[in-house]
């Protein structure tokens, strides 16, 4: 797991004590398009996809099909250190669903915090995750700094 300064501001702020476990209520489906390369995706977000779906896109457009369907919006709390627990119980559910059920592929699970501070504006939380794809990734690991919102990265390497 890798993360900037910002996002160790609030993993430091969470109690070591904390239980994080998996939330059983996620569940991760693979598709082929129609060159039948993978993609994967959560299978309540993606309301015009199923197994059977033969899409066109490829390579980059499936990572960028995943980055737009794999998302979980995190809110409804003023406390960010309540929305962090709970993101992180989502990272780890995602993270032991793709180790058990894709153990071929590596992923990158991406996780950043809105922490505005603006008036009546509620902070918020998005968990996102895309297959690596001839190692090009969605963000690269070594710019995490240049984020303004604290960013949180858990990568998933193949067997």
């Amino acid at each position: 797991m890798i993360y900037n300064r910002k996002m160790e501001i609030y993993i430091n702020e969470i109690s070591k004590t904390s239980q994080i476990t998996n939330d059983v209520s996620i569940s991760i489906i693979q598709g082929l398009n129609c060159n039948d390369e993978p993609y994967f995706y959560l299978e309540d977000n993606c309301y015009k996809l199923n197994e059977n779906s033969k899409i066109k896109h490829s390579k980059e457009m499936l990572t960028q099909l995943e980055w737009d369907c794999n998302e979980i919006y995190i809110s409804g709390s003023k406390d960010v250190r309540y929305l962090l627990q709970t993101a992180l119980i989502r990272v780890k559910s995602i993270e032991t669903i793709l180790k058990d059920q894709y153990p071929l592929y590596s992923f990158d699970i991406i996780m950043s915090i809105d922490d505005d501070t603006e008036p009546d504006v509620l902070p918020s939380i998005t968990v996102r995750f895309y297959c690596i794809r001839d190692n090009d990734y969605y963000i690269a690991h070594n710019e995490l700094e240049e984020f303004l919102q604290p960013v949180l990265i858990e990568s998933i390497s193949k067997i």
